[in-house]
């Protein structure tokens, strides 16, 4: 199966860019090892970047893929005008400011972990998501769902190393929910807790990567409700559930992350192999990685449906260290990682919010089933309670196998 990893270890891209970069600096600059406030390395990544973005191109072309453009694309007036109707024509549904409560908006549903839907829930929700993957935006000829996955594709740094993410991030998701609204209201997107399969014998074999849930996790993508989706430049959807190191998150890295009292310390722009553990993008990174396919390529990676889910997720994590920290979002937003995070430069695509209003916006959640000792349900038939000798000495909920299915 064609990843990026066994692409760039192909015999035409080793013509085309290893001998130009050796992988490990494009690694470096890929994955954000990197000083983003040094404008001459900065710029010297870019180019690398974007030479190893330009050979890429060939090489899908040679193995039967048919790219019309490049990576980085805009939006079209058309898409345009209909992304600003989602962010400001229902302006009474927007997410407000945090309350002291925590509790979130009153009005606002709580989005659930995606195995805690009811079938006719999750029906809705996959519903609503293919019919955005085939509806055309009137006076283009892009349909909606790819619409609001180009966005991420334009490759902004405010979206990423550093502590734009978190609010960008969030503003995202809303963005997404919004437009899944349009069609089935009160909607809400799901999150995906990896937790619960990390803890399995082999999260490979999660029921998640059935055609109940998100469909097949190796290769093409032929069962389950995203079953046969395709790019608007023709490319398939497919994935290589853990077939790369990489690692979904844990229990011990949540931890890491609600150790730390501040936003400056779990958004460290170009985290070290040392500090990544107590960041929130450092450690979500990872699980783009371990699902492999569009999701492990950061231009593509909404491409594929689970995106959503696993950022709904980042965001959940999000909330989780704000309730445990005590942190103010709308004051403790960090002056840090250059200038594309800058809190007084505008947000990427949603241009009348800074990068410090998105630290001002609310989102609910419904928290992610538990279990113990004396109570031993998770609450859900796609997970059952285990108890775990080592390392933690406790019941952890986790997901049933495809077996189940």
């Amino acid at each position: 199966m064609l990843t990026l990893l066994l692409l760039l270890g192909s015999v035409a891209c080793t013509e085309a860019v290893i001998n130009s970069y050796k992988f490990d600096q494009w690694s470096k600059c890929y994955f954000g090892a990197y000083d983003v406030t040094n404008h001459a390395e900065s710029k010297r990544c870019d180019h690398i970047i974007m030479t190893m973005r330009k050979s890429l191109m060939d090489i899908y072309r040679k193995d039967g893929y048919d790219w019309k453009e490049d990576f980085d694309i805009g939006l079209a007036k058309a898409e345009a005008d209909w992304v600003n109707s989602l962010l400001y024509k229902h302006s009474k549904h927007r997410r407000t400011k945090r309350q002291a409560t925590q509790s979130g908006p009153s009005k606002a549903k709580p989005r659930k972990e995606v195995r805690m839907m009811s079938l006719e829930e999750w029906g809705n929700f996959t519903l609503a998501v293919n019919s955005l993957k085939y509806e055309k935006i009137p006076g283009s000829s892009r349909n909606k769902y790819d619409t609001i996955a180009n966005i991420i594709r334009s490759n902004p740094n405010s979206t990423m190393n550093g502590p734009g993410f978190l609010g960008f991030n969030r503003a995202y998701i809303e963005l997404f929910e919004r437009a899944l609204q349009e069609l089935i209201p009160d909607i809400t997107v799901p999150y995906w807790d990896s937790t619960k399969d990390f803890y399995m014998d082999d999260p490979k074999e999660s029921v998640l990567w059935t055609w109940m849930f998100f469909g097949d996790g190796n290769g093409f993508v032929h069962e389950g409700p995203f079953a046969n989706w395709t790019g608007e430049n023709g490319d398939r959807l497919f994935r290589e559930v853990g077939e790369n190191p990489s690692s979904l998150f844990t229990l011990h890295g949540l931890e890491a992350i609600f150790a730390r009292k501040n936003h400056f310390m779990i958004t460290l722009p170009q985290p070290t192999d040392l500090t990544k553990r107590f960041t929130i993008e450092g450690q979500q990174n990872g699980v783009h990685a371990w699902v492999g396919g569009q999701m492990h390529m950061r231009e593509l990676s909404a491409q594929d449906p689970v995106f959503f889910m696993h950022r709904a997720f980042v965001d959940y994590i999000w909330n989780k260290f704000i309730e445990k920290s005590g942190a103010d979002p709308g004051s403790d937003y960090p002056t840090k990682g250059g200038e594309a995070n800058n809190p007084e430069n505008t947000m990427h695509y949603f241009s009348q919010n800074t990068n410090r209003d998105g630290y001002k916006l609310d989102s609910l959640y419904e928290d992610s089933p538990q279990c113990n000792s004396t109570h031993k349900s998770c609450g859900s038939v796609w997970l059952k309670c285990t108890y775990f000798w080592k390392p933690f000495k406790k019941h952890l909920c986790v997901s049933v196998t495809r077996g189940f299915c």
